[in-house]
């Protein structure tokens, strides 16, 4: 009886013991990303100043910092490979890396009074050659049906919304000097409208988020399985 009490006490011991220790390594590893994060938050700002723009986020992660050919539009400045591999956190994941494009035209509402001619306008923006991004949003007082036009080329047919769509995205190809226009029909029963966006990663409006999903890998969590984020502009303080 004494030695089953005397093994029970063992391995009770030996359970906190390792929930003690599992935790410390977690605590560990939580201080090693949070540093390693600061640390490539501060090389994107190195980088940014050094080509002008936040680089790619190549696979949502900081891929295209460990490569050596020049990201498309990033030709004339780039100078990498910036990182050897591409770098994982402490539980063996790659660190995600989001870019928020940045506006380069809008968010302008364009709408449809009821009765009367249709709406149709055309403006034009600057912007850097490459790739971006039009959104629109429909959420509002949807409208049954619009066109628009990106440089000649219909990128947004009556087909591809309707009041039950509320977001539309399309991949676009910019030029320095652009030209939207934005058709949409009459409604004789009400006013409707839709908010249009154009993004771009070249924009000096274009920001970031850096960290890692912590050690379950998924988005949201508690303890050590929180997300550690780091966003354009934040300090060490706010970490």
């Amino acid at each position: 009886m004494e030695l089953l009490v005397g093994i029970c006490i063992l391995i009770i011991i030996g359970a906190v013991g390792f929930t003690l220790i599992r935790q410390a390594s977690q605590r560990t590893r939580v201080v090693v990303a949070k540093t390693s994060i600061s640390q490539y938050a501060m090389l994107l700002e190195s980088v940014k100043s050094e080509v002008k723009y936040y680089p790619p986020a190549t696979n949502n992660t900081l891929e295209s910092l460990a490569s050596t050919a020049s990201p498309p539009g990033y030709e004339r400045w780039w100078r990498g490979p910036y990182l050897k591999t591409t770098p994982v956190d402490p539980w063996k994941k790659e660190y995600f890396y989001h870019l928020i494009y940045g506006v380069v035209f809008g968010p302008k509402q364009f709408k449809r009074e009821s009765h009367g001619p249709p709406y149709d306008e055309t403006f034009t923006f600057p912007a850097v050659p490459g790739s971006g991004t039009l959104i629109i949003d429909n959420s509002s007082h949807p409208v049954a049906s619009t066109r628009v036009w990106l440089n000649g080329v219909e990128i947004v047919h009556p087909s591809d919304i309707n009041p039950h769509i509320y977001t539309i995205t399309k991949q676009l190809t910019l030029v320095s000097e652009n030209t939207i226009r934005v058709w949409i029909p009459s409604n004789v029963h009400q006013q409707n409208y839709y908010y249009l966006t154009i993004t771009s990663p070249f924009s000096n409006r274009t920001s970031y988020t850096i960290g890692s999903y912590g050690s379950d890998n998924k988005v949201g969590g508690d303890g050590f399985a929180r997300d550690l984020t780091w966003v354009t502009g934040q300090s060490g303080a706010d970490f």
